[in-house]
């Protein structure tokens, strides 16, 4: 703190020093002073008199103010339209008549008779004979279980008889009933005369299930005593109704 004040009281009897350094200088180059008596030779001072002042501005007189008039706005002008002037009416004048050329008289065409064929007409092929002896003339006839109606919905079987070239049923255990389902899961067989609720001689029955069920069996006959196939594979596909519960085959040998 000391120093600082120290520095200012330094700058200040500097400053001081200076300006008198430049006071004397001045002094020193100023002219001198004229002498007592040439103040006096000096002429009075005339003394203009004091003007008045005037206004230089003209005065103008009021203007007139002026009052607007109505304009009156342009009405627009119509262009005027150019009538068609009606085109000359072309008078059509008739060519001259050709004179028709002679018209050919056509040749007679040949008529070309169809031959026939030399192989003669499609003949019709008889139906194929099946190998088989027993065949199922009326096909699967699907109807309701009456061997056992009280089992309603919970049944489901194949059932049927076996007749000869005479419509009698055959002598029982003559033929086996094989049934099997398409996956070889379920097989069965049974011989001919077994249930006598469908024929009072070659009656037979297999149940497939204890509920209906859209399932696929096959059927197909065999002789009892060689274990010969006596018919075709028959395809029983159920409806899965209650009412169509039993599979009915009533085989008959044709040959």
């Amino acid at each position: 703190m000391g120093n600082r004040l120290f520095n200012i009281i330094t700058v200040v009897f500097l400053l001081l020093t200076v300006g008198f350094i430049v006071f004397v200088t001045l002094q020193l180059l100023a002219p001198p002073p004229p002498p007592p008596g040439a103040l006096a030779a000096l002429p009075t001072a005339f003394v203009l008199p004091t003007l008045t002042p005037t206004s230089v501005v003209p005065t103008l007189p009021p203007t007139f103010t002026l009052t607007p008039t109505n304009t009156e706005t342009p009405t627009s002008t119509l262009t005027p339209t150019l009538a068609p002037s009606a085109s000359p009416t072309i008078t059509n004048t008739p060519a001259p008549t050709l004179t028709p050329s002679i018209t050919p008289t056509p040749s007679a065409s040949p008529t070309f008779t169809t031959e026939p064929s030399p192989t003669g007409p499609t003949a019709t092929l008889p139906p194929t004979e099946s190998p088989f002896p027993f065949q199922l003339p009326l096909g699967v006839q699907f109807q309701p279980n009456f061997a056992a109606p009280s089992a309603g919905c919970l049944w489901q079987g194949i059932g049927g008889r076996v007749r000869g070239l005479d419509g009698i049923e055959l002598p029982a255990g003559s033929i086996n009933v094989v049934v099997f389902n398409e996956t070889n899961t379920f097989s069965r067989t049974v011989p001919i005369g077994s249930n006598t609720q469908y024929g009072s001689v070659a009656g037979w029955e297999v149940r497939v299930g204890d509920t209906i069920s859209p399932d696929t069996y096959f059927v197909t006959l065999f002789t009892a005593s060689s274990n010969v196939q006596v018919s075709e594979r028959v395809q029983v596909t159920f409806p899965s109704n209650c009412d169509q519960n039993l599979a009915y085959l009533d085989f008959i040998r044709a040959r």
